[in-house]
């Protein structure tokens, strides 16, 4: 979320660094910011180099329990070359293709696999066991949360388990955080949250419980030999569990695809990640050269060859512990970081609703229609489709005389006032600039926007198959209304209220102890 909201919302890079911004400025592009970024990309680049090891240690497991391919270092170097291989592939096809298609696919396989789990199993059991387990996640997620074990330390549990599975989930951080961001440009925050804290969570309940739940019933109710052998080789525990399935030559041939897919997935998507960490992109939408995702996924590959050469699982936990713990001091500043800016947001919206009303430009709403105009001109204005070339006349004839007008009266109140004009993406904009030296900087833009035509307007004499719309941008982004066909006193009056609100969000924030400010980019496109 943090990752999203500071480059979707304010234009800046689609990195760690950009959730710094509110804390330390324009030094993020600096030491500080190549060291956040620097921890981000150690963490990433082991945590996914741990999974894969861990992974291929176990599908090590699956492979001789299926085909009696022989455990041992020489194979886990060929699973890793060869899942390496297909993440490479798979990364170079982009987002869209390659990694949406796998994870759908093994999603798909994994949802089919609990269900088998759920029906051949002990079903009554199973389904009271998940309403159980959940009572217990919401009775003692405080209590567990904040256990240090002071007066008894587990050490051997705590190393192994709990810290290990900490530093594993800070290390997949950024990798995790980036990629979600990257694919949710368009959600709002309330959106996002919801959507990545219920949805993981609630498969996770069903996967946990489903599985776990058996393979403990299993244990209790006589297979004390399955137990044995999961505590002494982890890695075999699914394997050996789904012996007492019905067919079990399809659920662990199913299993191993799946483990291999979400490898698969994993390289790929780290490789797309890591390169767009480590590359500067045009913008927030585009990916790193395709030479730079095979050089990551070739590093990935080769560090975990190495940590599986080095001593295998042990030495694979021991480096994920390590990088995990110096981003994990990042966390905080970057919750810092998105706490400031989102009291920004507050302040913007708090000087919306107490700075003076739109009725001194003749307003009747934020954005709407004037008092000025009789109706039977609005709805003329209302059924008006424009064609390209009229919103482009128009931002001429009334939109840049009336933006003229507004920076010579300002420039002689002793104002720096620059108008600027261009061609981004197609999209023809117009934008005046007031600059408040170190205060937030005012941004007034228009931009010319094309829509498709609505079926009704298309038999309205020349009418063509795209109408345009001339919005108003802020820093923030779309005001959300047109002003095509307004007249330039209007426009005038506009730009004086976005000013006026402006002005007194300055003032709330100049009140506020260490007040924020965030990056000026009038030029940038629309978002």
């Amino acid at each position: 979320m943090s990752l999203a909201f500071f480059s979707y919302r304010h234009n800046l890079p689609l990195t760690i660094r950009s959730a710094l911004y509110p804390i330390f400025g324009d030094r993020i592009y600096g030491m500080i910011g190549h060291v956040v970024d620097t921890a981000a990309v150690m963490g990433t680049v082991f945590g996914i180099a741990a999974s894969l090891g861990i992974g291929v240690i176990q599908l090590n497991f699956g492979l001789d329990y299926m085909f009696g391919i022989p455990k041992g270092t020489w194979t886990q170097v060929v699973l890793v070359l060869g899942i390496v291989l297909f993440a490479t592939i798979s990364a170079v096809t982009g987002v869209e293709r390659g990694i949406r298609r796998l994870s759908e696919f093994n999603i798909l396989l994994a949802v089919l696999l609990l269900l088998f789990v759920l029906f051949a199993g002990k079903t009554i059991f199973l389904l009271n066991a998940l309403v159980m387990n959940i009572g217990d996640y919401l009775t003692n997620f405080v209590s567990l949360s904040f256990n240090t074990y002071a007066f008894d330390r587990p050490t051997g549990w705590l190393n192994g388990w709990t810290l290990f599975f900490w530093a594993w989930w800070i290390a997949w951080g950024p990798f995790v955080g980036l990629f979600l961001a990257r694919i949710s440009r368009g959600r709002t925050i309330r959106t996002f949250v919801l959507g990545t804290m219920t949805l993981p969570i609630i498969f996770m309940f069903l996967w946990m419980s489903l599985l776990g739940n058996s393979a403990i019933d299993m244990a209790m109710n006589g297979a004390s030999e399955f137990g044995e052998q999961v505590m002494n080789n982890p890695p075999a525990g699914i394997y050996l569990f789904l012996e007492s399935y019905p067919l079990p030559i399809l659920t662990t041939a199913a299993v191993s695809i799946l483990a291999i897919v979400f490898f698969i997935t994993s390289g790929d998507s780290g490789a797309l990640v890591l390169s767009n960490f480590t590359s500067k992109l045009k913008n927030v939408n585009s990916d790193a050269p395709i030479w730079m995702r095979i050089l990551w996924s070739a590093v990935i590959g080769v560090l975990t060859l190495s940590l599986i050469l080095a001593g295998g699982l042990t030495t694979l936990q021991s480096a994920v512990v390590i990088t995990g713990l110096p981003f994990s001091v990042v966390l905080f500043f970057m919750m810092a970081g998105l706490l400031k800016a989102l009291k920004l947001e507050a302040f913007k919206e708090d000087s919306r609703r107490l700075s003076l009303a739109g009725q001194l430009s003749g307003r009747t709403g934020g954005g709407g229609e004037r008092d000025t105009r009789n109706w039977q001109q609005r709805l003329r204005r209302a059924m008006s489709f424009p064609g390209k070339k009229q919103a482009r006349r128009f931002m001429d004839e009334t939109c840049k005389p009336a933006m003229e007008a507004v920076r010579d009266s300002l420039q002689e109140q002793g104002v720096f006032v620059e108008i600027n004009e261009g061609v981004q993406n197609g999209d023809d904009y117009m934008s005046l600039n007031v600059d408040f030296e170190d205060e937030q900087n005012f941004t007034y833009q228009i931009w010319s926007q094309g829509f498709s035509t609505p079926g009704f307007a298309m038999h309205a004499p020349h009418a063509d198959s795209r109408y345009y719309r001339l919005e108003v941008y802020l820093l923030e982004g779309s005001q959300g209304y047109d002003l095509m066909g307004y007249t330039r006193d209007q426009v005038i009056g506009d730009i004086l209220d976005q000013y006026e609100l402006h002005m007194q969000f300055l003032h709330l924030n100049r009140i506020e102890p260490g007040n924020i400010n965030m990056p000026d980019s009038p030029e940038q496109p629309p978002s």
